[in-house]
């Protein structure tokens, strides 16, 4: 009933707090990991939602380019990429919790590079070269299914912070799972998103504020949310923006 309405994250907290598993299910108990669904498991009115909102998809060719993309492009696209899984809680007999990560390296931005932004002490750097960091990122799925066993709903959330160390390694993954956006949108969107997530923590106001107030306010605040250099993104936001008036 209500719990359909509930983020993963709230799922995961709820049952964590009330004990809420079943040891046999019997629906969800052939996913053996995400990335492993195929199209026989997947129901034609299945919805995704990626992170942050992101990557919205329906039907069965729409989930399996998701699922596509997770498992082939996504790590072509990161560099030394490892992924796994750390934990699953069965919730009931059509709804499974899975905790997993991807972890890579990734450049370290120009502002950290040029001084403006600082690196929190945890940031780790890759062994083989000072110039990377090594990221990791931690994603809570939430699947359910129908009483066929067929997914009907996956969402995606990511558990990672907002330190600095944090957003490169979101950032650099969220960008690594563009599936048919032109790259300058993908861009837009990526950063958005992930400034409304990060300023929503402490005011409902961007929360609730409608996409195009929103996007307003990020125009005025591009520079400082920026990854990938000073002319860059504000070029890309431009081309974006005169883009969509043509």
């Amino acid at each position: 009933g209500g719990d359909i309405h509930r983020s993963p994250l709230q799922r995961l907290r709820q049952v964590k707090s009330c004990g809420e598993a079943e040891t046999n299910p019997s629906f969800v108990g052939g996913i053996s990991s995400v990335e492993g669904i195929t199209r026989e498991r997947i129901s034609d009115g299945v919805v995704y939602r990626g992170p942050f909102g992101l990557g919205l998809k329906k039907g069965v060719d729409g989930y399996a380019s998701v699922l596509d993309n997770m498992k082939n492009t996504v790590p072509s696209r990161l560099e030394k990429t490892s992924t796994g899984e750390v934990s699953r809680q069965v919730v009931s007999s059509n709804e499974l919790l899975v905790r997993r990560y991807v972890q890579f390296e990734a450049p370290i931005p120009p502002p950290v590079r040029f001084g403006v932004r600082q690196l929190p002490p945890s940031t780790k750097f890759s062994p083989d070269n000072p110039d990377k960091v090594l990221c990791r990122v931690d994603i809570l799925s939430n699947i359910r299914t129908d009483s066929n066993g067929k997914i009907v709903e996956h969402e995606d959330v990511i558990m990672n912070g907002f330190e600095l160390d944090d957003v490169i390694s979101v950032f650099n993954f969220l960008m690594a799972t563009r599936t048919d956006q032109n790259i300058v949108g993908w861009w837009f969107d990526v950063n958005s998103a992930m400034t409304r997530a990060e300023l929503s923590q402490y005011s409902e106001e961007y929360k609730n504020a409608e996409d195009s107030e929103f996007d307003s306010y990020f125009g005025n605040v591009i520079l400082r949310n920026f990854l990938t250099g000073v002319g860059i993104p504000l070029a890309f936001y431009l081309v974006y923006k005169i883009g969509q008036i043509h």
